[in-house]
């Protein structure tokens, strides 16, 4: 089988991590949830008296241990890497986004993808080749493009409905009648490629409630069926979330639910067949939709993962159920360091009220599902991909490249910036060729090495921005020696954060903020301001990931209740997906 085959080439760490690994047999369903963005600081940083069922240990709720991530602490590279049992560095999947050797500059592979480019089975897709009835909901990286790597039952994401799409809306913006589209291509886009099975004209399709106007709560969810060319197609969810006296509807079609021989071990309620979506952060970062909108999308979104998660454990016949939510990682981005710009007000703060809130309703989650898994005798997994760090200053890391007289702007740039949150890919041609300031030839080893010196010694407000700035040749030490890295590689210190965007003026340090008011105090110029309010998450957000794995800021959390000694001791993302395969295939014991 190629899956062993493959294992077999990386096979010596695998087996060193198992050695000592002793596991307790669970008889029944195998649930794993990954929780994304889950901070082993923050959660530190609320009391025991508000848990369910995390806790530090001083009230005898103890509940899981610090988790180290993969080394690339971004949530691509850290799910495909947990359910393949390969590493960043052994699978090439060194970034969110990233080159191949011989690549043009602007060609990009995606970690979220890239195991299809390499034949890479994940587990829940090796459950499946082994007869196993196993179900995915919103899992990262699964069920991607090949029908071999769907799971019995399949719920992936979705999106915001495209703009392209109209929406026709009454003048108290309360009551949603119809949404249409201009041109075709614009409604197969709006449904991100779920309407190639709708029938329409080549000039415009209508889309009708299937019961007249539907009236919408204020920043609450509603969920409509809509009928096109007079039949019914995918539940939409909608969400009234006006902003600044907008009428402004927040749209959202999902795939529906999908299932591949799922006769005989369980039915599916329709309160079940629904998808709530993933909200678009820049939506409200713009100020299209208001805050309490967002904040109320959210919530339904991981509320739908948890609650169909619950039904599958209680009600469904099967041997493993992964499940997936973002919430924390999408509060972590928005709200870790809102309003708090230094290290020192924001170490003496509490949390912001927004992280806090919802830390303590995932730990109420948890603690819900984890008493849905015992009663059923089973086992439980909980793993976050990394923790999160506040960002402060953001860096045009591509204009300051510029700044300095290097190509990255325009056809004829011989440099290229990749960025997963705090790290920074730099790939330099083979024949790239400059003149420095005094007129001398650099090559590509000459331009590499001039970079590493301007990172390793650039600072902003007496800080040093850099933590780590390496070339290709000395990868090794951070676990990201691979072909598909970056000719230089650096990783930002603690409340920085990178952006490869081309800056509108000299302006090279941005604020970590998305807030208009708060920028225009500081005296930023109305392109610079339109500037950061189109930025990034874990670019130019006040909470990113994507530093140094061993830093506490980036540590996640690890739960099991297995019997294991990885429960009992700081653990390692290469040790659980170790772990994970071993007992989620039915072992035993594990080594």
């Amino acid at each position: 089988m190629w899956a062993k085959r493959y294992c077999s080439s990386v096979g010596i760490c695998i087996l060193v991590a198992l050695a000592s690994m002793s596991v307790e047999t669970k008889a029944d369903t195998k649930v794993h949830i990954s929780i994304d963005g889950l901070s082993w600081q923050m959660l530190s940083r609320i009391d025991d008296d508000n848990l369910r069922f995390f806790g530090s240990g001083s009230t005898g709720k103890v509940r899981g241990t610090p988790l180290i991530p993969f080394a690339t602490t971004n949530t691509g590279p850290a799910h495909v890497s947990l359910y393949s049992n390969v590493t960043p560095q052994q699978g090439g999947w060194v970034g969110n986004t990233f080159l191949e050797p011989n690549s043009k500059l602007n060609e990009t592979n995606n970690a979220f993808t890239y195991p299809n480019k390499k034949e890479i089975y994940l587990l829940p897709q090796l459950l499946e080749q082994q007869n196993k009835r196993t179900a995915c909901i919103n899992v990262p990286g699964v069920g991607l493009s090949k029908s071999e790597m769907n799971c019995t039952v399949h719920l992936g994401f979705s999106r915001p409905l495209d703009e392209a799409c109209h929406v026709k809306i009454d003048e108290g913006g309360m009551k949603i009648n119809s949404i249409s589209a201009d041109k075709s291509n614009d409604v197969a886009n709006c449904f991100l490629g779920h309407a190639a099975n709708l029938s329409f004209d080549s000039g415009h399709l209508q889309l009708s409630l299937a019961n007249n106007s539907v009236t919408l709560a204020q920043n609450k969810v509603t969920q409509v069926t809509f009928l096109a060319n007079d039949r019914q197609i995918s539940k939409l969810i909608w969400i009234n979330s006006a902003s600044k006296g907008k009428n402004i509807a927040s749209v959202y079609i999902g795939p529906g639910f999908s299932a591949a021989g799922n006769e005989g071990f369980f039915n599916l309620p329709e309160e079940h067949q629904r998808w709530a979506g993933t909200q678009d952060s820049r939506s409200y970062n713009l100020g299209k939709i208001s805050k309490d909108g967002f904040l109320a999308t959210l919530k339904f979104q991981a509320d739908y993962v948890f609650k169909l998660t619950r039904y599958l454990v209680r009600e469904a016949k099967l041997d493993a159920i992964f499940s997936y939510t973002s919430l924390l990682d999408t509060i972590g981005h928005n709200f870790t360091a809102a309003k708090l710009h230094s290290a020192e007000v924001y170490a003496k703060n509490p949390l912001s009220s927004e992280v806090r809130e919802n830390y303590l309703y995932i730990d109420r989650q948890l603690h819900s599902l984890h008493s849905a898994v015992n009663d059923k005798n089973g086992s439980f997994f909980v793993t976050s991909d990394h923790g999160m760090a506040p960002a402060y200053y953001n860096l045009g890391i591509a204009s300051y490249l510029d700044s300095l007289g290097f190509e990255i702007f325009g056809k004829d740039a011989n440099i290229a910036a990749y960025t997963s949150g705090a790290t920074l890919h730099l790939y330099v041609k083979d024949n790239a060729s400059i003149k420095n300031d005094q007129g001398k030839q650099l090559n590509q080893s000459d331009i590499i090495n001039s970079i590493v010196g301007s990172l390793k010694s650039l600072k902003y407000q007496g800080q040093t921005v850099f933590d780590i700035v390496l070339s290709r040749n000395d990868l090794e030490s951070i676990e990201l020696a691979h072909e598909n890295s970056g000719d230089l590689v650096a990783i930002t210190t603690i409340g920085f954060g990178l952006d490869t965007r081309k800056r509108p003026t000299d302006r090279l340090f941005y604020r970590s903020t998305f807030n208009e008011v708060e920028l225009k105090a500081l005296g930023y110029k109305q392109s610079e301001i339109e500037h950061a309010k189109s930025g990034l998450l874990n670019r130019s957000s006040s909470g990113i990931h994507g530093h140094v794995n061993t830093t506490p800021e980036m540590r996640g959390v690890f739960y099991t209740n297995v019997t294991t000694k990885l429960s009992k001791s700081p653990a390692t993302s290469s040790d659980v997906s170790a772990l994970l395969f071993c007992h989620m295939q039915g072992n035993t014991r594990c080594f």
